[in-house]
């Protein structure tokens, strides 16, 4: 077993990320070779912390700002370990939470992990706030871009716009094969 495989072990058993274990230990396998050793990590949606895990585990330097709606459609009862990171329980989509986020995080963001509001509407919004943040080779990564067996999620048609999107070049997926959710998705800013 890797070290990323460990660590996805964790952070879905242990804490709460909810991704397919197979998609996350290959989606930190990839950042690692991407990341700064103390790159600033936006996350939006953290529910119960276990991607907060990931993040600390992966890069232990990092500065981490989460954006997490506790009471939102997509979170679950569990509360949130915050794993050192700084944790706004606001709406992404709101102008006071995202000016909030920006003055927290301090200096662009290398990574933007976008796994909040799942709604076509909602999952547009958050993702172009991302672009907004991210300076050239900054990374948006997305969760459940594959199709998905529940009605009303909205990624995987924002990641088929947004592998047309000019802003973004070498994507790249983390899909498992049949799982009917999940696969993680990401793009570098071009």
């Amino acid at each position: 077993m890797t070290i990323w495989d460990q660590i996805a072990v964790a952070a879905t058993d242990a804490y709460g990320a909810i991704q397919q274990r197979d998609e996350l230990a290959g989606f930190l396998e990839y950042l690692d070779a991407r990341l700064p050793p103390a790159p600033a990590i936006l996350e939006i949606g953290s529910d119960a912390g276990g991607t907060l895990y990931a993040w600390r585990k992966l890069r232990p330097r990092a500065h981490v700002v989460a954006v997490s709606l506790a009471a939102g459609v997509y979170a679950t009862p569990r509360p949130i370990d915050p794993h050192g990171a700084v944790v706004l329980d606001a709406d992404s989509h709101e102008p006071a939470a995202r000016a909030r986020a920006r003055e927290l995080l301090g200096r662009p963001p290398a990574l933007v992990f976008v796994d909040g509001d799942h709604s076509l509407a909602g999952c547009r919004a958050d993702c172009e706030w991302a672009s907004e943040l991210l300076e050239p080779g900054g990374l948006l990564a997305l969760h459940d871009v594959s199709p998905h067996s529940v009605d009303g999620i909205g990624c995987p048609d924002v990641w088929g716009e947004l592998l047309d999107d000019r802003r973004y070049a070498w994507p790249q997926s983390f899909v498992k094969p049949g799982a009917g959710w999940g696969g993680i998705g990401v793009l570098t800013r071009a």
